[in-house]
């Protein structure tokens, strides 16, 4: 069976950033969804940290909350 085509391609990531970079807007994470929706999340100007790169829990998806604490339950017995 042959491959799906692709939704997007590299260039249209790179002109909707290059042209959100244009607006003077500071990406901080660029999301592809399977159905090809591009969007980008900004800083609106302010420069993320590490702590804040992380989406809050209630953005994201059953499977990557499951993730999130597994790996904190793991950190946390490494520490100890």
């Amino acid at each position: 069976m042959a491959r799906a085509k692709p939704k997007f391609s590299t260039y249209d990531v790179q002109r909707a950033i290059s042209g959100a970079e244009k607006a003077g807007q500071v990406i901080a994470r660029c999301d592809i969804r399977p159905d090809g929706t591009i969007s980008l999340v900004t800083t609106h100007g302010a420069q993320l940290d590490a702590q804040q790169s992380k989406p809050d829990e209630s953005e994201l998806n059953p499977l990557e909350r499951w993730r999130a604490r597994r790996d904190a339950r793991q950190n946390a017995k490494a520490r100890q």
